[in-house]
Formats: structure tokens, C-alpha cells, sequence
């Protein structure tokens, strides 16, 4: 009988089936250790979830930072640009205006209405802080007041705003990082939840497999746990409130126009934050609008703003306009690409692009500008087919295109030149040659795509096929009576408020084709003094246009174009100037060439321009007075005309010597011709001495309805027939001397006509003389 009967065994379990006591304690071993190991990781899962949680409301509440800064950003911008709008467009306007009819009534003499429209300028002072300091200065002159709009407008509103856009880019910045901290958050969160998987998995099986579960578990908590405090203590972005604040300090000051001190808060923001994108692109354009710019800073900072993440396409663009000007003309090309590539809406790229080519003398500057032009009147004419209109901003590529093209012919042949425009690198220009006739061309292109954008979007408009000769410009010139004598014209005119007219010959502009006139003030688009109207006169002819509106024009160079139906079909230009500036200074030394003591010289005329504002003619060119190469040419082609001229700047005188050189060009050498004293506005009252083209001369006295002759026609050896002759009157009073030469050649005493303007005269058509060298004489 065995000492240890069998006992019952569990159910279940096959007798000698018992793992041994040390396996037994191995395994579970191994489970207290693997419950260990998913309690941490759930404790890193929950721990990691505080963090998502934490980085995920720190996300969301700067993004509502800032959609409300965004929000207060457009309400100081909105409110403070109708403040602008109103100090700018109706305070100052109206005071501009009120000013300006006082001047042009103290030049008219009506002093007593001119002091009160004075006074009525000052009552609208209260209006708007853009007429009082700091924003308005008071000349010293005239006690005018003369606003500061770029200080007024970075106050009311540029400085705030930038500083609330920056500070919502900031926001945004931030945002951003806490994120991605989030979302990596979330991404740990999951591997740990893989690691909990395999963990629980390894409990369920034994050997290899379990091994391996746990192995690849281990690795995969570790790398969680490795990334979860790299995420914890990576750095958040954020711009640093010294940076944003002195990034729009120095935004407000370039908007002024004050680029240097700009500058000084640009390097302040970048030293705060080192990676400020922004403030680097900001402070190359400070550099770039510089007099004189300094484009290689400009370009460093550009280059520095893209490198630090900038991204923006305005910097690409700019920098390619920057090496543009430096006449890195290929590095120009490839930056303004990538702009366009950046943003499909801008046409600014597109048209650097062009410009780049023409300069590096690329045949396919041509299809390049025809593409840039057909893109930005594309995107102009996108908005309409949404209900919405077109930017404002495409006239303004536009504009600075031609003006572009206008700054490199500057440069390369003198053409289209005006005071601080650009002034691009030409040492590396190819097909020197050829590039002003492009640029002409190109020029022409994209203003009349201008004008067509605007008066006819989305139609097909024929050419006029009309002929207009460029313009002259001219002011009239009335009689004591009011009545028309002649026009003067020139391409300089004093600042007398006086109607400028542009003159011109033209054939087969038809009726009712609609005609455009622009007119730029020293380069820039003055669109007060633009007309639209429909052609109204017959199709071919002569005709004249004021170029100017109720008040005088201001100072400066003006250019005037004429559109038909949307094509350039004539320019011209002229300067407006204070009437010192256009003295000339007198010659010295000059003495008469007849034996008369004289004092000083009180007027000259060397005829190289019309300074002194001679009569011209008329417009259909039936009378002539053209001033060129040191001669004055007098010609009239209506039969039995008499055509007597003076100057502006002709005056009434009682005693002088009178002198000009007189050549006889052609035409019946019978008729006299020479010189006036003593006459009338309407030149029906004078004194006339006059030689012919046979060395003859007679001296006449002419009134209202008759000539009297107060010598006969007489031959004389002092006179050259048909050469040059220098004539001279002396005039004392009532008495009289008359020279040809130096040599006297009648005295006459005539006391009817006292006192008048001297002149010029030819007195029958068909008779063309030339007249130079003009000295008048003071005498005692």
C-alpha cells in the first residue's frame, strides 16, 4: 500500500503538468513588471494629454487675439482714413482753393476780395488738425498754410494700425507654434496608445513573440517619451512687443518719407528679434527709396528677409527690382518670376519682367510686354465678372511701367527726364542702340492700355487712323478792346494764371470718336485737369484746347496727351514758371551801332527762344511769327495783310533807342518792313519805319483808318536791298531819329502819337523777313 495515496486533481489539468516554481515566478514577474509599464505609459498618455489640451487652448485663444486685434486693426485703419479722407479732400481742398482765388484776384488787382477770401480760408482751419500744427506750417510769405499729409496720415492711423497688424501677426505667429505643439501632442498620444496595444498584447502570449512585442514596445515608448520633452521644450515663436512696436514706429516714419530715421527702428525691431522677417524686407525698402538709394543694403536685407522665412511675394518682387536698378539684369528676371509664380493676381512682377528684358536687350521683349499687359487687363477685368470692380492697384502698375521705361530712356538719351524719379544702372544695358525706339514703342503700349482699361473694359475699340501733329502751346493776346490779336507760342510760360491752349493741325479725326486728354504734372497724372469728351469738329483742320482749368496752373513741367477712341495720338509739353526764373540775363557791352549816347540797356532779344513772349500768329498759320536759331520770322499769307507784332514783355516807353538787325529772306521786294514805336495793343496806331527789299525806306504814322507818310519812299546807300540791315529808332518826346546801319537817315517831329509799345512789323503778305540781335536803350 503506497504511504501518499493520489489526490484529485484540478479539473482541468493533466496529472505532471505543473510548471516549474521558478517559471511560475518568472512569469509573474513579468506581469507585475508589464502592469507597471502600462500604468506609465498611461501616465505619460494622461500627462501628454494636459499638455495637448493646454497647447490646443493656448492656440485657440491667440487665434482669437487674434481675429480681435484684426478686428480693431480695420477699425482704426477704416476710421482713421476717412478722418484723412475729409482733413485732405474737404478742409484742405476747399482751403487750397479759397487761397487760390485770392492769389489769382491779388494778381488781378482786387485786393479788398482777395482779403476776403483769405479770411474765409482761415474760418475752415477748425475743421480738421491737418490745417493747425504740428500738422500745418504757415509760410512766412503770405501766411499760407501748408499741410504735412504724410505726418497727419501716419498719425491717424498708419502707426496704429501697422502696430495692430504686426501684433496680430505676431498672435498668429505664436498661434502657429503652439499648434504644432498640439498637433505633435496628439501624434505622441497615439504612439503611446500603440505602445499600450503591444503591451496588452505581450500579456496575452509567452516566448518569442511576447519578446518582441515588448521590445518594439519599449522602443516606441522611448521615442515618445524622447519627442514628448523635445516638444515640451521646443522653443515657441513669438515676436518680442519692443520688436512690433518699433517695426511700426519706423513703418510710420517711411510712410513721411523720413527713410533714414526709418531705419534707426528697423535695426532696433531686428535686434529684438533676430528672425523678424518683416522688418528686414521693411528696412530694404527704406534703404531702396533713399535719395540717393542704397541699393546694395537694399538688396542685403531683402535676400536676409527671405532667408529668414519672409516667403511674401513682395520681396521676391522687390529684390528683383532692386537688382534690376543695379542692372543685374538675369538675377532681376529670375526673382520677378518667382513672384509671379507666387501670385497668379499681381502684373507688377510681370511687367519688372519686361522691363529687365528690354534693358538686357532680349528680343523677346516684345511678346513680354505684350503678355504683361494682357495679364494686368485680365485681372482688371476679373472683378467685374464677380459683381465687384477693378483694382486700382492695376492702374497703378501701369502707371509706374511707364513711368519706368520713362526713367531708362532718362538715362540712356535724355528723353522723358523729371526730378526724383529713378535713376537705373545703364552699364550693363545691351542694344544700346536700338533701346529708345523700344522704349518708345513699349511706352505708347501700355498708356494706351491704360486708357482702354478704363474707358473701354472688355471691348474690341478700331483705330482712328487719325493724323495729329504734336502741340504747340500758346497763350492770346487781346487789344485794349478785348478783341484777339495773336497767339504766343512757347514751351515756357510765367506763372500768371493766364489760359494755356494747345495748338494743333490734324486730318481725319471723325466726329463723335471719343477723345481723352491727359495731362501729368511733372511726371504724375493730374486728374483734375483731365478731359473726356466727344469729337465735335470737322475731320480735318486746325484746333486749339485749354489745357488748363478755372484757376492758374502751379509750377512744373506739364505733358499733355490726346486719345482717340483709346490711341495716343499726339503729346506735348511745356513748363510753367515763376516770370524771374524766366528772365534772361541782359547782354553786356552791347552799344549801339549809330553815334547816340545812351544809358543802360532795358531790353534784349537774341531770339533763341521766345522768353519774352512774341507774337505767333494764329493757328491756321495764315500769320507767322516762329522764333528759332536766333531769329525772329514774320510772314502772313492773307492777302494785303499788314502783320504787326510785339511781345509780352514789350512796354509802353516815352524816350529810348531802339535797335534789331533786319534780313530779308524773300517775296515782293517793294513792300516795306522793320520796326514800330509808339504803337497800340491793336497796332492800328503807330509809328512805322520801314525799308524794302530795294534799299529803300520810308517812315510812316498810321491811325485808325489811315497812314500817313512822313517820308516818302527814298533810295539810300545806308540801306542793304534785299540783305541784312540794322535798324534804329531813337525816340525823345515828340522827336524822332531813324538809323539804318549807323547811319542817320531822317529826323521827324511828331507829337500825336506820345507814348507806346515798340514792335516789329512786315506790312504785305508774301513778304518773309527775319529779325535778331534786339537792343533797346535807355536815353536822357
Amino acid at each position: 500500500m503506497p504511504l501518499n495515496p493520489p489526490q484529485d486533481l484540478p479539473e482541468g489539468r493533466a496529472a505532471g503538468t505543473n510548471p516549474p516554481r521558478a517559471a511560475r515566478s518568472r512569469d509573474e514577474s513579468f506581469k507585475r513588471w508589464l502592469a507597471v509599464s502600462i500604468a506609465s505609459v498611461a501616465l505619460f498618455v494622461a500627462l501628454t494629454s494636459l499638455l495637448q489640451a493646454d497647447a490646443s487652448g493656448r492656440n485657440a485663444r491667440l487665434n482669437r487675439e487674434a481675429q480681435q486685434v484684426a478686428v480693431n486693426g480695420s477699425t482704426v485703419a477704416s476710421t482713421g482714413q476717412q478722418k484723412y479722407l475729409f482733413g485732405t479732400y474737404v478742409a484742405a481742398r476747399q482751403y487750397a482753393e479759397l487761397r487760390a482765388q485770392a492769389q489769382h484776384l491779388e494778381t488781378s488787382g482786387a485786393e479788398a476780395a482777395a482779403s476776403a477770401f483769405i479770411t474765409a480760408s482761415e474760418a475752415l482751419t477748425g475743421l480738421s488738425p491737418l490745417l493747425l500744427p504740428p500738422y500745418a506750417s504757415v509760410r512766412a510769405s503770405d501766411g499760407y498754410r501748408v499741410p504735412d499729409y504724410s505726418l497727419y496720415e501716419s498719425d491717424s492711423w498708419v502707426v496704429t494700425a501697422t502696430l495692430l497688424s504686426q501684433r496680430r501677426e505676431a498672435a498668429m505667429l505664436e498661434s502657429g507654434s503652439w499648434d504644432t505643439k498640439a498637433s505633435n501632442y496628439v501624434a505622441i498620444i497615439t504612439i503611446y496608445a500603440v505602445v499600450l496595444f503591444l503591451f496588452g498584447l505581450a500579456a496575452t502570449v509567452s516566448g518569442l513573440v511576447r519578446g518582441l512585442l515588448v521590445v518594439v514596445g519599449l522602443g516606441l515608448s522611448a521615442a515618445a517619451s524622447v519627442g514628448n520633452v523635445a516638444n515640451f521644450v521646443s522653443p515657441v515663436e513669438r515676436l518680442p512687443q519692443r520688436a512690433i512696436e518699433q517695426y511700426a514706429q519706423g513703418y510710420g516714419l517711411a510712410w513721411q518719407g523720413r527713410f533714414d530715421d526709418a531705419v534707426g527702428r528697423y535695426d532696433a525691431a531686428v535686434a529684438a528679434a533676430p528672425g523678424f522677417a518683416a522688418a528686414y524686407a521693411e528696412r530694404g525698402s527704406a534703404y531702396l527709396n533713399m535719395k540717393p538709394p542704397r541699393l546694395d543694403l537694399a538688396i542685403r536685407d531683402y535676400e536676409l528677409a527671405l532667408a529668414r522665412g519672409g516667403g511674401r511675394y513682395e520681396d521676391q518682387w522687390n529684390l528683383g527690382w532692386t537688382l534690376y536698378m543695379t542692372g543685374r539684369y538675369a538675377e532681376s528676371i529670375a526673382h520677378s518670376r518667382q513672384a509671379v509664380a507666387m501670385n497668379a493676381s499681381a502684373c507688377g512682377p510681370m511687367l519688372n519682367l519686361a522691363l529687365a528684358m528690354l534693358a538686357q536687350g532680349q528680343a523677346v521683349a516684345d511678346k513680354a510686354y505684350d503678355d504683361a499687359v494682357a495679364y494686368c487687363a485680365a485681372v482688371a477685368m476679373a472683378p467685374p465678372d464677380k459683381g465687384l470692380s477693378s483694382p486700382v492697384s492695376i492702374w497703378l502698375m501701369l502707371q509706374s511701367a511707364s513711368d519706368d521705361i520713362d526713367n531708362l530712356l532718362c538715362q540712356v538719351n535724355g528723353q522723358h527726364c523729371y526730378a526724383g524719379r529713378d535713376r537705373p544702372s545703364t552699364g550693363n544695358i545691351g542694344n544700346r542702340a536700338a533701346l529708345p525706339a523700344l522704349g518708345e514703342k513699349y511706352r505708347k503700349r501700355i498708356k494706351e492700355a491704360m486708357v482702354r482699361l478704363e474707358y473701354y473694359p472688355g471691348k474690341v475699340v478700331a483705330l482712328t487712323g487719325a493724323q495729329v501733329e504734336p502741340f504747340t502751346f500758346g497763350n492770346e493776346v487781346t487789344d485794349e478792346d478785348g478783341m484777339f490779336r495773336s497767339y504766343v507760342a512757347r514751351d515756357e510760360f510765367p506763372d500768371n494764371a493766364r489760359t494755356i491752349y494747345a495748338m494743333f493741325s490734324y486730318r481725319g479725326l471723325n466726329k463723335n470718336t471719343q477723345t481723352v486728354w491727359k495731362i501729368y504734372h511733372d511726371g504724375v497724372d493730374a486728374f483734375g485737369l483731365r478731359y473726356n469728351e466727344n469729337w465735335n469738329l470737322v475731320a480735318d483742320g486746325t484746333a486749339i484746347k485749354s489745357v488748363t482749368q478755372r484757376y492758374g496752373l502751379q509750377n512744373g513741367r506739364y505733358d499733355v496727351e490726346l486719345y482717340g477712341n483709346g490711341e495716343l495720338l499726339a503729346t506735348g509739353a511745356f513748363t510753367v514758371a515763376p516770370a524771374a526764373d524766366l528772365m534772361v540775363d541782359l547782354p553786356a557791352g552791347a552799344r549801339p551801332s549809330a553815334p547816340i549816347s545812351v544809358g543802360n540797356l532795358s531790353f534784349a532779344d537774341d531770339f533763341a527762344n521766345n522768353w519774352n513772349g512774341w507774337w505767333t500768329g494764329r493757328i491756321d498759320r495764315a500769320r507767322i511769327g516762329e522764333i528759332g536759331g536766333g531769329e525772329y520770322r514774320l510772314f502772313s499769307s492773307v492777302p494785303d495783310d499788314v502783320w504787326r507784332a510785339q511781345c509780352d514783355d514789350c512796354v509802353e516807353a516815352d524816350n529810348y533807342y531802339y535797335e534789331v538787325d533786319t534780313r530779308f529772306i524773300g517775296g515782293l521786294p517793294d513792300w516795306g518792313y522793320g520796326l514800330t514805336a509808339h504803337g497800340n495793343r491793336s497796332t492800328n496806331r503807330t509809328y512805322a519805319f520801314l525799308i524794302n527789299g530795294n534799299g529803300q525806306f520810308s517812315i510812316w504814322k498810321v491811325s485808325p483808318g489811315q497812314a500817313v507818310k512822313l517820308s516818302d519812299w527814298a533810295k539810300s546807300a545806308a540801306v542793304i536791298a534785299g540783305g541784312v540791315n540794322r535798324l534804329g529808332v531813337l525816340v525823345r518826346g515828340g522827336s524822332f531819329e531813324f538809323y539804318a546801319n549807323g547811319q542817320l537817315l531822317k529826323r521827324v517831329s511828331d507829337a500825336s502819337l506820345p507814348r507806346g509799345y515798340f514792335g516789329l512789323t512786315v506790312e504785305h503778305n508774301d513778304v518773309e523777313v527775319a529779325f535778331s540781335n534786339l537792343r533797346i536803350w535807355g536815353v536822357r
